[in-house]
């Protein structure tokens, strides 16, 4: 039986995972929405809201799933 704090390392993870996958996928569909149809945002908003945010998860997604605890 998986003790408490491995129980709760693992939900942290999903719970990583699936930030990350909204949170890409959001940054995905607004870069396709800005290819197909045009602006609709400034490239200075579009940057720092939508696709910063995703590669800093992405990155911390990454890091928490490879760390040395994660191999419990």
């Amino acid at each position: 039986m998986p003790s408490q704090e491995a129980a709760t390392y693992t939900d942290e993870i999903n719970a990583w995972r699936q930030a990350t996958f909204v949170v890409t996928s959001l940054a995905a569909l607004v870069f396709l929405v800005q290819r197909l149809f045009g602006p609709a945002f400034e490239v200075a908003f579009e940057i720092c809201v939508f696709y910063i945010p995703a590669v800093a998860i992405a990155l911390l997604y990454l890091y928490y799933r490879t760390r040395p605890s994660a191999k419990r």
